[in-house]
This record gives structure tokens, C-alpha cells and sequence, in this order.
């Protein structure tokens, strides 16, 4: 029957899957889901793809067949004790700070938990790490559209390449049998409670009701179209306490989807707590050494070779150049602003930076209306002119009051870590950098940071990853971007400065 489907015949099957499941369907999953409903259309007798379509959407029907197609076309790879790195942050920095809250209840979501691995986990890790865990009240519940990888969960018997990640130790502690098939323990299984539910279906009381402390929903929205993705997270968030924690998946973000959360950077992996009016956030970021005051910068960068000089260099001829002119251009602009202080006009201000008029752009911004300070974009190209002038103190300032307005701002940590860097705190420059590339994978200009800084650290095998990474990004760089945070120097320049370093490093150039 598929060979006969038309594409709008196709299209229009994807579409009405795509509302009903949230998912964004490639090529081989679209094809999947055109042999799945056209075996299903031919069980019930249907006439086609078309009398199938009909009943998919009819409101008596739509349920069960959505939960039919759903466990064709899933993603149901997974095995115990993935990311590990997630469930130590979870057992050694969140549960001690939910305990502090008062109480012993602990209520966890493990939404898109396939067939029961990943809940399972969490149930070993707690009660390893968790000596008094009979005494607490504990609900792990345990969520996804695919009714058949639930029946598995349930079963709880799993085969050696589900335990491929599991230390040997807990699985002698917790699995039972030999061959094909290991058992799970009772203990762990009472922990778990499964139900099928569907992640992109409209239920606020169901997610109202969870008052979650956490919620783990890992390499599941990368599966999702981006308005699906939007109304998930609005609905995560719902079923999260306040001060509670969310974790995704590792190449999974919440920039650009939600201000409701703080971000966290512990155990080597990256995580969310739900923000609580008036409270600072629990779990921070490990402390920074204080940047140098301005008078004391040249000593602490005698003999340094560091990415923030060259871009003092790169921009210090440019800017003495400008000078007279940029004061002719802010007493224009402060004249001209006047009548409409509301305004905020940064496009001109980026115009100017394009062609490297440093000054002429810092006086621009120093002209606009004094509520512009509260603008993301202003502070942003604030930071960033304050970057290149050399004056890290204001720029570092700068961010954290960028950051005030938008915690997930990629631009604001990576500018962060040249200050950072400068300040010799190259720790704290290279946790900026992952934040940065954590929030946005292909922003290229914290790979390029953290591999000179690999480079000068002696470690080969970061530097060429890094800068590999880099030169590979900053050919779809958007140009805009380039012109934010490239230093003054352009797409070939930098391509040609990745290409150089990894040379230099025996990589690929």
C-alpha cells in the first residue's frame, strides 16, 4: 500500500502524527510511520491511508491509535546507568538540598523512560547513595507513549547488553538469573510506578498534581518540533516544585525556551533548578578569583599570550582612529536621542562594529535612553565593546548583569570566560566556555577559547578536539555573530588561525 501513497497523502499523515506526538519525523522515521499505518489500515480493513487518516483523528479512536503507531516509531534505545554523571549530581548535590527543604519526601518524573532502564537506575543509585532510604518517602514515576516498552519495564527482566554500563558490583546487588535474561530485585522494582502517558497531550491537572522535586526527561525534546518542545517544557515546569531540578539530556537545552530556571554546572554535567521568587539559587557554579582592578592588568599579563590580547590588538589601532570622530558621533546621537528616550535602536550600533568603528559604537551605546541598560541586546554589545577596549573589570560587569536578564545567554558566558582568562583563573574561563557551548553547540568562538587554552596548557588531545571543532563551526557561523564576539577579525582570519594552531598540533588542518 505505501508504494501508492502520494506525498501530500504522506504529508498529511506526518502532520496529523507530528500534532498528535509532538514529533519532528526524518526520513526514515517518516517512512516507518507510512508502513506502520498502512499494516494498521489493512488489520482493520480500512479502504486506505485516507479512511485511516480519518479514524486517526476521530476523538473515540485517537488515542489508541496514536498509541499504536507511537510504538513503531519511538526511540527505544537505552540501558541502564547511562550518564552516569547525571544520577551522581542528582544523589550528592540535589537530594542533600531538597532534604534541607524540610522533610524526607522525595518525588521524582522520569518522563519518556522507554522501557524502564533509566527509573531503574535512579532507583539503584538511591539506594546506594541514600543510607537511610526506608525512612524517606519516596515516588518514582515513570511516563511514555509507548504502551509495549512499558509492559517491558514492568517485566523488569533485561539481557546483558542492558547492563553493558552497570559496575558489576550492583549487578550482583540487584539482578537475579544468568543467560539471556537478569532479573531486577523487588526492592528496586517498588520504587518505580509506570504509566502511559503522552508527553505532547494537553493535561495541566495531571502535571499540576505530580509537585515534582524532580524531573528527569533525558534525550527526549530532541525529538520533538520546536513548538512541541516549547509546550513540553511549559509543562515540565508545571509539574516542578519550586527549587526543584530538571535534567535533560546532554546535548539537550533549555536556551531560548524557557526563563523559569537557573542553570547548573556540577559533577561534570549540566543541569536546572526552577527558580523561586526572592531565593538565589542552591547549586552554583565553582567561585572565581576576582578580576584584577584596571591599574594592576599589565603586570598580570606580562609575558601571557592569551586570546583577549589579540583581540586588544587587533582593535587598539582601530580604536585610536576613532576617537575624535566617536566624540563627534555621541554628541549627535545624545541630541538626537533625546526626543525619544524609549527608543532602542542597536541596529546601527552593530553597523558599526561590522566595520570595526569600536568607539563610534561605544559612544552610540553610551547615547542610548538610560532604561536601555535593562535591554539583553544592549548589555550585550556593551560587554562586548567593554571586551575589546580592554576594560574586563566593566565588561565582566556588563555580563553578570546580562545574565541578571537572561541566565542562558551563551554570548554573555563565553565573553565571560575571556575575563575570566585574564584574570588567571583559567578554570573558571574554561567552566565559562562549557556553559557557553552547553547552551549552544554551534556557537563557534568558545570551542576556538578552550582550545588556545588547551594549546598553551600543553594538552594536545583538548586543543585539537577543540579547534577542530571550531574551524568546522565557523564555516556556517552566522555573520552576526562573527561580528559580536570574532575580536575584529573575520570568518577567514579565525578559520585560518584554527587551521594554523592544529598544524602546529599535528591535527588536521
Amino acid at each position: 500500500m505505501t508504494r501508492h501513497l502520494t506525498d501530500s497523502t504522506l504529508e498529511r499523515l506526518e502532520l496529523v502524527m507530528g500534532e498528535q506526538l509532538g514529533f519532528a519525523f526524518g526520513h526514515e522515521r517518516r517512512e516507518q510511520l507510512a508502513v506502520s499505518a498502512a499494516a494498521r489500515a489493512t488489520e482493520l480493513g480500512l479502504a486506505g491511508i485516507d479512511a485511516y487518516l480519518e479514524r486517526l483523528q476521530a476523538p473515540e479512536s485517537r488515542r489508541d491509535e496514536v498509541a499504536r503507531l507511537a510504538e513503531t516509531v519511538t526511540v527505544t534505545e537505552t540501558f541502564f546507568f547511562r550518564n552516569p554523571d547525571q544520577l551522581a549530581a542528582l544523589v550528592e548535590a540535589v537530594l542533600p538540598e531538597r532534604a534541607r527543604r524540610g522533610g524526607q519526601r522525595l518525588r521524582i518524573l522520569c518522563a519518556g523512560c522507554a522501557s524502564g532502564e533509566e527509573p531503574y537506575s535512579l532507583a539503584i543509585a538511591l539506594r546506594e547513595g541514600v543510607p537511610d532510604l526506608d525512612a524517606w518517602n519516596v515516588q518514582i514515576l515513570a511516563i511514555d507513549v509507548n504502551r509495549a516498552m512499558l509492559a517491558k519495564a514492568k517485566r523488569a527482566s533485561y539481557s546483558p547488553w542492558s547492563l553493558r554500563a552497570t559496575p558489576e558490583r550492583l549487578k550482583q546487588r540487584y539482578f537475579k538469573g544468568s543467560g539471556t535474561e537478569l532479573e531486577l530485585e523487588p526492592e528496586v522494582k517498588k520504587l518505580v510506578t509506570f504509566r502511559a502517558h503522552n508527553l505532547a497531550e494537553h493535561d495541566p491537572i495531571f502535571y499540576r498534581a505530580l509537585a515534582c522535586d524532580v524531573i528527569l526527561c533525558r534525550n527526549v525534546i530532541m525529538y520533538f518540533t520546536p513548538a512541541a518542545t516549547s509546550r513540553v517544557v511549559t509543562r515540565l515546569t508545571q509539574a516542578l516544585l519550586p527549587g526543584g531540578f530538571l535534567f535533560l539530556g546532554h546535548a539537550e537545552t533549555l536556551r531560548g525556551l524557557s526563563h523559569d530556571y537557573h542553570l547548573c554546572h556540577t559533577h561534570e554535567t549540566f543541569y536546572y533548578q526552577r527558580k523561586e521568587p526572592g531565593v538565589p539559587q542552591s547549586v552554583r557554579f565553582a567561585p572565581s578569583r576576582p578580576l584584577p582592578e584596571p591599574d594592576e592588568l599589565p603586570a598580570a599579563v606580562a609575558d601571557t599570550t592569551s586570546w583577549f590580547e589579540a583581540i586588544q590588538r587587533a582593535t587598539h589601532r582601530v580604536t585610536e582612529l576613532t576617537t575624535s570622530a566617536a566624540r563627534r558621533a555621541g554628541a549627535s546621537s545624545a541630541e538626537g536621542r533625546a526626543a525619544t528616550p524609549s527608543a532602542v535602536e542597536l541596529g546601527p550600533v552593530l553597523e558599526l562594529m561590522r566595520h570595526e568603528r569600536f568607539a563610534e559604537a561605544r559612544a552610540l551605546l553610551d547615547a542610548l535612553p538610560p532604561e536601555s541598560g535593562k535591554h539583553s541586546d544592549a548589555l550585550l554589545f556593551s560587554a562586548v565593546l567593554l571586551t575589546n577596549d580592554g576594560r574586563l573589570a566593566d565588561a565582566e560587569r556588563a555580563c553578570e548583569r546580562l545574565l541578571e536578564v537572561d541566565e542562558l545567554h551563551a554570548g554573555a558566558h563565553y565573553l565571560k570566560a575571556l575575563c575570566r582568562e585574564h584574570a588567571g583563573d583559567a578554570s573558571g574561563a574554561l567552566e565559562h566556555d562549557e556553559v557557553a557551548v552547553h547552551l549552544d553547540p554551534t556557537f563557534a568562538m568558545p570551542h576556538l577559547h578552550a582550545g588556545l587554552m588547551a594549546r598553551r596548557a600543553g594538552n594536545a588531545l583538548v586543543a585539537r578536539r577543540e579547534l577542530g571543532q571550531a574551524q568546522a563551526l565557523l564555516e556556517r557561523e552566522e555573520t552576526a555573530r562573527l561580528v559580536l564576539f570574532g575580536g575584529g577579525f573575520s570568518r577567514e582570519a579565525l578559520t585560518a588561525l584554527c587551521r594554523t594552531e592544529l598544524g602546529k598540533l599535528g591535527g588536521h588542518a
